[in-house]
């Protein structure tokens, strides 16, 4: 008689066998699939399609910036502190989720139809008037776009809890791995089959894509169940409504905006959020002589590669901690945050040697750390705030957030449009892209003053325990005056070290393969010594950061 208990998994009152929980797993991944390729289309193209009918850089940077902020700021704490507090037959997440997906299917359905509704509105009520087709089909697509924005924020603010809610904890490393695999997967697909397309098929990606998301990720609210939840808390009966909701969000205030500890967390997340170049970034490689097709070409070998590490950088990030393991790659991207120095003096890299040495090094190098940065950045939220006020928490840091995102949005576009003045196009840079290799100097700014805020979230985190002991404090408590949590001896994890140091090898030989192919292939002496004190440069930098890692894990 077999009287063997099979091994089971729990999350609150969700019990899971491994059948169970492979299944459950498969289901969410799936989603991570098509909710990937979903966010992926719009900030990748709609910069090339705004720019193509003239929009300045800052539109394109309020459109993609800018609104979002708008509902991040009004909707987001609304929907994070709302489904924290739900209850329904379906869960407290899946209501949003499953609510806005016919919008946001309708919503890329337009944008993808955008030029041929254009024409038909232009005809029909502008035909006479001073606005051209262009300025139609400009207007229109702005209004599609911030459509997608409203409804995606329904999606993408619950969905991250929903981990939370669904996934065992001692697996939710593990999980985050194979989450940022699949997502690393579907980018891939599209850099290589899709993004070329960008331009000349913007129509049938965004249907395509609006059928996979409408179909996919319904499957995926048919098949996940959430748990029961204890209730959520009562109102006194003498209470109106008025007064429930004053007392709410007086206790949404003292939670998350009363504690010096929690302000950094929040401000860590929200500062970074005024380096929003993202939508600039494909010009930027078109500046170096890159088309879309390498540019496509590029981003997916790389991806490709982080891909087997994906398999096991999970159970590392569990091993090394999440909390430590961003603080020491994040730190590592500081202390690298200027290196694009160098294209400015190295202005007509040969676009080749730029692709395969960019390549190489994607593939040899990066995919450990960037993989590693992903998961534990991911999971580091999660186990930082407190479990049971997770969406909360998530709300007050993207209220905040909303206020800067709201600001990048005028001060990214008006930078770019700044730097495009200075920099106007010539007979060597036709499109006047040169403006765009700038942008590093601000980005770096701006994630040295982040990372000031990581830092000090780190230091409270080992004073409150640390790996072991960390439980996360209350308002009242001062984490600054804590004294050094007991057997905090100042460990360095070397395991982070190797990971950081071999990237920045990586970033060194490099530069001497440009050294060597402008001093014996294509010779160029002045772009040779520019990569030669670039190697250097980054020799000291490496030496520095390991220096600060000793002085960040002081007791």
């Amino acid at each position: 008689m077999n009287t063997s208990i099979e091994k089971t998994f729990s999350c609150g009152s969700l019990i899971y066998t491994k059948r169970g929980l492979v299944a459950m797993f498969a289901w969410m991944l799936w989603g991570d699939f098509c909710f990937t390729i979903m966010e992926t289309v719009v900030p990748s193209i709609i910069p090339l399609k705004m720019n193509s009918m003239g929009a300045s850089g800052t539109l394109i940077s309020l459109i993609m910036t800018s609104v979002p902020a708008v509902f991040n700021f009004t909707i987001t704490p609304t929907i994070s502190i709302w489904s924290d507090r739900l209850r329904t037959k379906w869960g407290r997440r899946m209501p949003f989720i499953i609510g806005s997906l016919p919008f946001l299917t309708f919503s890329l359905v337009l944008i993808g139809f955008n030029d041929d509704i254009a024409a038909f509105v232009h005809k029909a009520f502008f035909n006479e008037s001073a606005y051209d087709q262009t300025k139609v089909a400009v207007i229109l697509l702005a209004s599609s776009v911030a459509m997608f924005e409203l409804f995606n924020m329904f999606v993408s603010t619950v969905y991250w809890y929903l981990f939370n809610d669904v996934v065992p904890e001692q697996m939710l490393g593990r999980f985050m791995s194979l989450f940022r695999l699949v997502g690393t997967l579907a980018g891939m697909f599209y850099n290589f089959f899709i993004f070329q397309f960008a331009e000349s098929h913007m129509k049938e990606i965004y249907i395509g894509v609006a059928i996979l998301y409408g179909v996919g990720f319904g499957l995926v609210c048919w098949n996940v169940r959430e748990g029961t939840y204890p209730p959520p808390p009562e109102s006194e009966p003498s209470e109106n409504w008025w007064k429930s909701l004053l007392k709410t969000m007086k206790g949404f205030y003292d939670d998350c905006f009363t504690s010096r500890y929690y302000w950094c967390f929040i401000l860590d997340a929200a500062v970074v959020c005024l380096a929003a170049f993202g939508p600039f970034g494909v010009f930027l490689n078109k500046s170096l002589g890159l088309t879309l097709g390498n540019i496509g070409f590029m981003q997916g070998i790389s991806q490709g590669a982080m891909l087997l590490c994906f398999l096991f950088v999970g159970k590392l990030v569990d091993r090394w901690h999440p909390v430590r393991g961003t603080a020491y790659l994040q730190a590592f991207i500081v202390f690298n945050a200027f290196n694009g120095w160098i294209w400015l003096f190295v202005k007509n890299p040969d676009p080749l040697a730029y692709l395969w040495i960019a390549s190489v090094a994607g593939v040899l190098f990066s995919p450990i750390f960037s993989t590693a940065h992903s998961v534990a950045g991911m999971t580091r939220w999660m186990r930082l705030l407190p479990k049971d006020k997770l969406g909360q928490f998530s709300g007050a840091m993207c209220l905040v957030r909303a206020v800067f995102i709201f600001s990048a949005g005028f001060l990214c576009g008006g930078l770019v449009d700044l730097l495009k003045h200075l920099n106007p196009p010539s007979a060597s840079d036709p499109e006047g892209l040169f403006g765009y290799r700038y942008m590093f100097l601000a980005s770096g700014i701006i994630g040295v003053v982040a990372f000031f805020f990581h830092y000090k979230v780190y230091r409270g985190w080992k004073r409150l325990g640390g790996d072991k002991n960390y439980v996360a404090p209350n308002s009242s408590l001062d984490v600054g005056k804590l004294p050094p949590a007991e057997g905090d001896e100042g460990r360095v994890e070397k395991g982070l070290l190797i990971v950081a140091g071999w990237v920045g090898l990586g970033g060194i030989l490099s530069e001497l393969v440009w050294f060597g192919f402008y001093t014996w292939w294509s010779a160029n002496p002045y772009y040779a010594k520019v990569f030669l004190i670039s190697a250097l440069a980054k020799i000291i930098i490496l030496f520095l950061y390991l220096r600060f890692i000793k002085f960040m894990e002081r007791p």
